[in-house]
């Protein structure tokens, strides 16, 4: 299990993380969404013992990570930037993990070689983005790692590849009832994928649960009403869109009670359905409007 207590961190003035407390079973693939700088790889860091929290704690199995080699030694932590040395080949950097990792595994490691069609004696300063992205797979599924933290994981793959990275996680933790902690841009990828969800939003964790348990919550609407016919206010909704009397919201409510509260407001062909983690996202990231003619001219 991964667990995370009440954890802050902040780089001199600068606050990353905020109050951040959720956990990750055994079997379970917990999906972390957030914009960037919203604090996920920090928050990551601090989970497999990178960085020490400033407060709060993290641990592994019940274990304090930080500076705990045997602990960490259950962990791997694939960056976004990379998990190798780019002038090594990817045999080299077996070596280098086999070294640190009693339970490495080689039938993993030549299989999904030859499974992503990758050489593993060329160097990895010649692979593409793509590639690297998957050099990068390969040793994080070698190790046969208890814990695997994932930042990224779909960066600079196509989506065949996307499919079948995705079965691939979903595999490796029921099969080795391993905890793992994916973070993402493609929020539609995590939807498929995760157990439960986490959103970080200015270093705070502003929803923690299933998808399912959001789709309860949360409902994306669209519809029309007559200029002046009730009051928008009363929706108390997250407004994401408006196009002339068109509106796409989302309301914190169930099915039933969202239909009345556009039933109070007169709201004309009006639509309700669960919300989708993407529309969610948008709701917390409050994009901002644009004067393109004032900034290009």
């Amino acid at each position: 299990m991964i667990e995370a207590v009440h954890i802050s961190k902040k780089f001199g003035s600068f606050s990353v993380l905020s109050d951040v407390s959720f956990q990750v079973d055994r079997g379970q693939i917990y999906g972390l969404v957030g914009c960037n700088g919203a604090g996920k790889t920090t928050l990551m860091k601090i989970l497999c013992g990178i960085y020490r929290p400033d407060w709060g704690s993290a641990s592994v199995f019940g274990q304090p990570v930080f500076e705990n080699w045997e602990m960490k030694r259950r962990c791997f932590f694939m960056t976004e930037e990379a998990a190798f040395f780019p002038r090594c080949s990817l045999l080299e950097m077996r070596k280098f993990y086999q070294g640190y990792y009693p339970k490495w595994e080689d039938q993993a490691f030549y299989g999904l070689s030859e499974w992503f069609g990758i050489d593993p004696s060329e160097k990895i300063s010649r692979f593409s983005k793509g590639m690297q992205r998957q050099a990068g797979l390969i040793l994080a599924f070698s190790v046969h790692g208890d814990c695997l933290f994932l930042d990224e994981a779909f960066d600079g793959l196509d989506y065949t590849m996307r499919r079948q990275v995705k079965a691939m996680i979903r595999y490796y933790a029921k099969a080795r009832d391993a905890c793992l902690l994916v973070s993402s841009h493609n929020l539609q990828e995590l939807e498929g994928l995760a157990d439960s969800i986490g959103m970080l939003s200015d270093g705070a964790l502003v929803f923690d649960g299933s998808v399912e348990q959001m789709k309860e919550e949360y409902q994306t609407c669209r519809f029309a009403r007559p200029e002046g016919a009730g009051d928008l206010p009363a929706l108390k909704a997250d407004l994401l869109e408006q196009d002339g009397q068109g509106y796409l919201c989302i309301l914190k409510a169930s099915k039933e009670e969202a239909q009345r509260r556009l039933e109070r407001i007169h709201a004309r062909q009006a639509q309700v359905r669960p919300v989708q983690l993407e529309e969610f996202f948008r709701r917390e990231r409050q994009e901002k409007d644009a004067d393109w003619k004032k900034i290009f001219g």
